[in-house]
């Protein structure tokens, strides 16, 4: 069967997320990692301002050839009907769970038996009060924690509604673990929980309504994706 037939469409999103293991030790998580770095380093030292621009400088000439360098492909499909590539491609860059984007804390996730499991540590970057994490970076997480989650339901759907219970502050520099669950569809609702621990303590939790997509404004979004990537050859032919 197809990705997109709808007996397998749960047992296919498992599968992805069990591909998410094989971006451990690629080459562009070496980048990745010195980035974060480089980005955890320029939130916390106090620099010189004549070393900050020689530090610029220095920068620039590495984006030159980043820059260079051809552009990947664009991703057209997403949630439980993606293509193995554009789910492997999502999970790889995604801006929350990219081990190849420096962007991302990052965010690790699993199946356990149909609950999707998560892991990640928030550096300095991401401070809100004073130790803790940003609060809008846990809402962010469970977004994408719950995003996997109703992938399970075998439909493509986007978030309608977030809610989050932020029960304590959750601090910064810790192992996090986040646990989310598929509970059930009715009509084009995708129902789905999630929470959050730090050293065993409950610091939120919240619930992700989602709405399956139609078939026409999924294929709408698709030839969007498409005529993006034109744009961005178009612009990068003309640098």
């Amino acid at each position: 069967m197809t990705p997109t037939d709808e007996t397998d469409r749960p047992s296919h999103a498992a599968g992805l997320l069990r591909r998410f293991q094989e971006f451990a030790g690629h080459p562009g998580e070496a980048l990745a990692n010195t980035m974060r770095r480089l980005i955890e380093k320029t939130t916390t030292v106090d620099v010189p301002t004549p070393e900050l621009i020689e530090i610029a400088k220095t920068l620039d000439s590495v984006i030159a050839r980043l820059e260079a360098l051809p552009l990947r492909d664009a991703r057209t499909s997403f949630s439980a009907t993606a293509t193995e590539n554009d789910a492997q491609s999502y999970l790889a860059f995604g801006p929350l769970t990219g081990k190849l984007n420096p962007l991302a804390p990052p965010l690790g996730i699993q199946n356990e038996n149909g609950v999707v499991i998560g892991h990640v540590n928030f550096g300095d970057a991401y401070e809100g009060p004073p130790g803790y994490v940003h609060g809008g970076y846990v809402a962010a997480v469970f977004d994408e924690l719950l995003g996997v989650a109703q992938g399970f339901s075998g439909e493509p759907g986007v978030t309608g509604t977030l809610t989050v219970r932020y029960r304590r502050p959750t601090p910064l520099h810790t192992e996090l673990r986040l646990e989310g669950h598929f509970d059930r569809v009715e009509g084009r609702k995708i129902f789905t929980t999630g929470k959050m621990y730090a050293n065993g303590e409950l610091t939120a939790d919240a619930t992700g309504l989602f709405i399956k997509i139609p078939r026409e404004a999924y294929e709408a979004m698709k030839q969007n994706s498409a005529a993006l990537r034109e744009q961005r050859v178009t612009r990068k032919a003309a640098e």
